[in-house]
């Protein structure tokens, strides 16, 4: 169970978090609520819920670790990159399992261009 609520006081404390203030400050359409209805309420309650999460993220653009992204706030930060890539955690059984699994999908399994593991790529 989550309180909805909470989280709205906890991200817009000084701010009124009924579900219709809520609902003008995400942009949640509730033209259909005339009266207090659970299932209506609870179906807008839900689209609400996305948007105090962040959820929706409609302007997500995904991009490489060399390029700049930009923060939900338009501030512009760079992405971190490892200075030296982890040890694989894999035992040379583990590596082995999983080279006889990708041979039996086929040679048009995706995992071929990824089963490169014993050099740590």
């Amino acid at each position: 169970v989550l309180d909805t609520l909470a989280i709205a006081r906890a991200k817009h404390p000084a701010a009124s978090n009924s579900l219709d203030a809520l609902c003008r400050r995400y942009h949640v359409d509730n033209s259909s609520r005339e009266k207090h209805g659970a299932l209506l309420d609870s179906e807008i309650l839900a689209e609400v819920y996305l948007e105090l999460i962040g959820g929706r993220q409609p302007d997500l653009v995904l991009v490489s670790n060399d390029q700049q992204t930009s923060g939900t706030d338009g501030v512009q930060m760079e992405t971190p990159t490892r200075p030296a890539p982890l040890a694989s955690r894999l035992t040379r059984e583990e590596i082995a399992a999983h080279g006889n699994l990708v041979e039996e999908l086929g040679d048009a399994a995706i995992w071929h261009r990824y089963l490169n593991l014993e050099s740590g790529s």
